[in-house]
C-alpha cells in the first residue's frame, strides 16, 4: 500500500475541492444566506465570500448563523486562495502601514502643540487623558534597574539572525547588534555590564595611552549598528501584516522590559496578559446582557504614536523605552524615520499597549470596575462605550467597527458569542494536509457534527488514521468509542498497569548540532534562564571598575561548575559526539508515538 505523508499539502485545486464539499454540506443549514454563499463559492467568486458582512442586529437562528460563518471561515484566512497575488497582498498591507504612520504623524503634531490642551480635546476628554496618565504612572512605578530585568531571547528572528536559525546559541555567537538609540543610551553601560559572559566572546582588552605612556586598559566590544527591518507576514487571504524585526541586543532588552511591565500589570491591576479567559467570559456575558461592549482597533500597535507615549508615561520611562527601541526602520533598502513609537516585533509592545488601552478605557468610564484589556481587545460597560471610543479616537486610534460588538454579538480574544452561544468557527490557514484535516475533523467531532467530521475524515488516507481520546490536542482523530485502545499484555497488568496505549502523530522540533564545541556562553545562558533574575547580573561583581574584571573570572568559574547539571535538568538533547542540540523555529518532520493513558 502506498505510504502517505501526514504533513504534505495537496495542490491548491484539491484543497479548494475539499472546501467546496464542506461548503455544500453547510449551505442547506445556513438558509438563504448559506445558499447564496455556496453559489459564490461554486462561481469561484471568493472575494465576494470574504466581503460578506453579517448583520448581528438581525434575529439570527443560531444554527444558520454558525453554518454561514463557518462557510466564510473556510476561506477567510487561507493565504493560498487564488484571489490576489502575494505581491499585491503585500502592497495592500503597505498601504495600511502607511495609513497608520500618517495617523501617528497627525497625533504627534496634536500633542506637540504649545497649547495647554491639545487640539480636539475638550475639558472633559483632557481630564480623562490625565486620569489615564496617573494610572499608567501608578502601574509602572519606579524605573527598574537593568539587573532587575529578566533578560531573555525570544524565539524569533533578529536583523542578523534569520528565523530558521533563531536559537540562543546562534544569537550569542552573532556579532552584537543594536540600534543607534541603544548604542547612545545612558543605560548602555549598565546593560553591557549585565552580559559580560556574552561580550567576552566579541571583545578584547585595549591598552590606552596618555601622553605616550600606558596608563590603563579598557575592554572594547565592536557593536554593529542597525535599524529595524520592516517585513510582512501572512495574515489572511487578502492582506499581510507588517512587523519590525529588531537588532539582537534590542530584542534582549525589550523582552526584559516587556516581562517587567507584564508583572506590574498583574501586581497592580490583577491583569494577567497570559490568560485570555477573563476577556472571553466578559464577552459572553456581554452577548447575553448587552451591558458589556467589546471594542477592537485597527493597526493598534502601529498607531501608538511617539508623542502620546511621551505624554502618558513618566519621562524616565519614556526615555528608557525609546532607547531600547528603534526610531528608524528599513524596507526594501529604504530607511525612514518612524512616527509610531513601537510596533509588533518589539518585545515590550504588547504589554505597553495593554496598559495604555486599559488606562484610557478606565479613564473614560464612569466606574471602571468592569474594564478588561488584552492588547487591543477592550471590554467596557456598554453605556461607557461612546466616551471610550471618543477618547481613543482623540489619541489617534482607529476603531475596527467590523470586530466591535453590536446587537447580540461579542468577540474578544478568539471567542465569538451570539446571545451566549459559542459561534466561533474553525479557520483554514493552509493547504489541507492530513494534519490540517485532523484539525477540521476534531473541531467538528467536538461540536458533535458527525456529518462534517466524516467529510473531513474521508480525505485522510487509511494509513494516516490514528484514533484516540480527546484531551491530547489534534495529534489524533478524536474518537469516543474506545476502538483506538491497545490493551496492555498480561505481564504489564500483573505489574500494576491499568491503562491502555494509543498511537499519535507528533511534530518533531527542528534541531541543529552545536557548531561551537568549546562554547561556554550557551550553558551560562541555560543556567541563567533557570535561575532567579539577577543571578548573572550581580551588581557586586560589576559596580566597580571595568565591566570585565577579576570578579567576573571567579563568577564565570562558579557558573561553569553548574552547567552540566543545568543541561541535564533542562532535558537538553545531545548529538552522538556529545555536542548539544539546539531547537530552532519550524518543524523537523513528524513521528508516530505511543501514548499510555488511563482513559478508556
Amino acid at each position: 500500500m502506498e505510504k502517505h505523508d501526514w504533513l504534505s499539502e495537496p495542490s491548491v485545486e484539491t484543497t479548494l475541492k475539499i472546501l467546496e464539499t464542506l461548503t455544500s454540506a453547510l449551505a442547506p443549514r445556513g438558509g438563504q444566506v448559506g445558499r447564496h454563499l455556496l453559489e459564490l463559492v461554486q462561481a469561484r467568486d471568493y472575494v465576494a465570500v470574504l466581503a460578506y458582512v453579517f448583520d448581528y442586529n438581525l434575529d439570527w437562528d443560531i444554527s444558520q448563523l454558525i453554518a454561514c460563518r463557518q462557510i466564510q471561515a473556510l476561506y477567510k484566512k487561507l493565504p493560498i486562495l487564488p484571489v490576489i497575488s502575494a505581491e499585491e497582498r503585500e502592497a495592500r498591507s503597505y498601504v495600511i502601514y502607511e495609513e497608520a504612520e500618517a495617523k501617528c504623524k497627525e497625533t504627534n503634531a496634536r500633542f506637540r502643540t504649545k497649547k495647554d490642551i491639545p487640539d480636539g480635546f475638550s475639558a472633559t476628554s483632557f481630564t480623562q487623558l490625565n486620569a489615564a496618565r496617573r494610572l499608567i504612572r501608578k502601574v509602572l512605578g519606579p524605573l527598574p534597574r537593568i539587573c532587575d530585568l529578566k533578560l531573555a531571547f525570544g524565539p524569533g528572528a533578529t536583523t542578523t539572525v534569520k528565523k530558521g536559525m533563531a536559537c540562543p546559541q546562534e544569537k550569542l555567537a552573532d556579532q552584537p547588534t543594536c540600534s543607534v538609540e541603544l548604542a547612545h543610551s545612558p543605560w548602555m553601560p549598565e546593560f553591557l555590564r549585565s552580559i559580560p559572559h556574552w561580550l567576552d566572546c566579541h571583545g578584547e582588552w585595549v591598552l590606552c595611552e596618555e601622553d605616550g605612556e600606558e596608563v590603563y586598559a579598557e575592554y572594547c566590544v565592536d557593536l554593529v549598528l542597525s535599524t529595524s527591518q520592516l517585513v510582512n507576514v501572512p495574515k489572511d487571504a487578502l492582506v499581510d501584516r507588517f512587523i519590525e524585526i529588531q537588532p539582537t541586543l534590542n530584542t534582549l532588552l525589550q523582552g526584559g522590559i516587556g516581562r517587567w511591565i507584564q508583572d506590574r500589570l498583574l501586581q497592580v491591576l490583577d491583569l494577567d496578559i497570559r490568560d485570555q479567559l477573563p476577556n472571553q467570559r466578559f464577552a459572553r456575558v456581554g452577548s447575553i446582557t448587552h451591558e458589556l461592549m467589546t471594542l477592537d482597533l485597527r493597526s493598534a500597535s502601529a498607531t501608538i504614536s511617539r508623542e502620546l507615549v511621551r505624554y502618558l508615561l513618566p519621562e524616565d520611562w519614556y526615555q528608557f523605552l525609546f532607547y531600547a527601541g528603534c526610531a528608524d526602520t528599513t524596507y526594501k533598502g529604504t530607511t525612514r524615520k518612524l512616527e509610531m513609537f513601537c510596533s509588533m516585533g518589539n518585545g515590550y509592545t504588547f504589554p505597553l499597549e495593554t496598559l495604555i488601552f486599559y488606562a484610557l478605557t478606565v479613564a473614560a468610564s464612569k466606574g471602571g470596575a468592569l474594564v478588561r484589556a488584552y492588547g487591543d481587545d477592550i471590554i467596557c460597560e456598554t453605556d461607557d462605550a461612546p466616551s471610550v471610543v471618543d477618547l481613543l479616537t482623540l489619541c489617534g486610534f482607529m476603531i475596527n467597527e467590523s470586530k466591535c460588538g453590536y446587537g447580540k454579538f461579542r468577540e474578544s480574544c478568539g471567542a465569538d458569542w451570539y446571545a451566549g452561544f459559542n459561534i466561533r468557527p474553525v479557520y483554514v490557514k493552509a493547504g489541507l494536509s492530513a494534519e490540517h484535516l485532523y484539525v477540521l475533523h476534531n473541531f467538528f467531532a467536538r461540536s458533535l457534527d458527525t456529518e462534517l467530521a466524516e467529510i473531513a475524515l474521508s480525505y485522510v488516507s487509511d494509513d494516516l488514521r490514528l484514533y484516540g481520546p480527546d484531551g491530547y490536542g489534534d495529534c489524533v482523530l478524536v474518537s469516543s468509542d474506545g476502538t483506538w485502545s491497545k490493551h496492555l499484555n498480561r505481564v504489564k497488568r500483573r505489574a500494576g498497569y491499568g491503562g491502555v496505549f494509543f498511537e499519535a502523530f507528533r511534530r518533531c522540533s527542528r534541531e541543529r548540532v552545536s557548531i561551537y564545541p568549546g562554547d561556554y556562553v550557551s550553558p551560562l545562558y541555560s543556567v541563567y534562564m533557570r535561575s532567579e533574575p539577577g543571578l548573572l547580573q550581580s551588581d557586586s561583581a560589576y559596580e566597580e571598575g571595568p565591566f570585565l574584571n577579576a570578579n567576573f573570572s571567579r563568577f564565570k568559574f562558579e557558573i561553569k561548575a553548574h552547567r552540566e547539571a543545568s543541561l541535564r535538568e533542562s532535558n537538553q538533547k545531545f548529538a552522538p559526539d556529545g555536542r548539544p542540540l539546539w531547537t530552532t523555529p519550524g518543524s523537523g518532520g513528524y513521528e508516530r508515538v505511543l501514548i499510555y493513558t488511563l482513559s478508556s
